[in-house]
């Protein structure tokens, strides 16, 4: 599994469990008008704020390596 840190905030979750709670997290904004907290003292939800840190750290990094391609290709000099 893949440990990430946020914040002094250790997650140890991997991509097959955070894409399983991805619809759980879209399902628990619609009825609480709010994301997961991942510091809840309830173990559900803060899993899926866990998940949710998780999956918005590795679209950062997505993000970030999909720019950096860019700049690399984007040249015919």
């Amino acid at each position: 599994p893949y440990t990430t840190l946020f914040r002094s905030t250790k997650i140890e979750m991997t991509e097959k469990e955070a894409m399983q709670l991805a619809p759980d997290i879209k399902r628990f904004k619609q009825m609480h008008g709010r994301v997961p907290n991942h510091r809840s003292k309830e173990p559900r939800e803060r899993r899926m704020g866990e998940a949710l840190l998780w999956l918005q750290k590795k679209r950062a990094e997505y993000k970030a390596q999909q720019r950096q391609a860019g700049e690399v290709g984007g040249r015919d000099d």
